[in-house]
This record gives structure tokens, C-alpha cells and sequence, in this order.
């Protein structure tokens, strides 16, 4: 399964913490997200997986609850 976010943006406290994230990883591809404390790594992940809002678009925030928790793990 690929990965696709277009223009993620997360706001906390009226303030923008995850900024317009666009990326694209194709099948069997691995990455690896890296930052300093608090940079807003947990925070992608999660918006990513719709688990918290955002604004934008994620292929995996899509999914119905059951097949994105069979597709995401970390």
C-alpha cells in the first residue's frame, strides 16, 4: 500500500504545528521520519492515520477505521 498526504496541516490552540505536508511513498518503500523534541513527528503520524483532525488530505485517513488499523503500524 502506498502512502499519499497532500497539504496536511494540523492547528493546536489556534496555532498551525504541522504545516501544508505533502508526500508521497510508494509500496515496499521505507522512510524515515526525523526531528528534534517536539518538531511535530507524532503529530504527522497521527493525522496521517486520522486520529486527530487535520486539514488536507491523507489516503490512509480515508480508510474505514477497521482496514487503516490493518494497514498502520509504528
Amino acid at each position: 500500500m502506498s502512502l499519499s498526504l497532500r497539504d496536511l496541516t494540523v492547528r493546536r490552540g489556534g496555532r498551525v504545528v504541522v504545516d501544508r505536508v505533502s508526500l508521497s511513498v510508494a509500496p515496499g518503500s521505507f522512510i524515515g521520519l526525523i526531528g528534534p523534541n517536539g518538531a511535530g513527528k507524532t503529530t504527522l503520524m497521527r493525522a496521517a492515520l486520522g486520529l486527530i483532525a487535520a486539514e488536507g488530505f491523507s489516503d490512509l485517513a480515508a480508510l474505514p477505521p477497521a482496514r487503516r488499523a490493518r494497514r498502520a503500524a509504528w
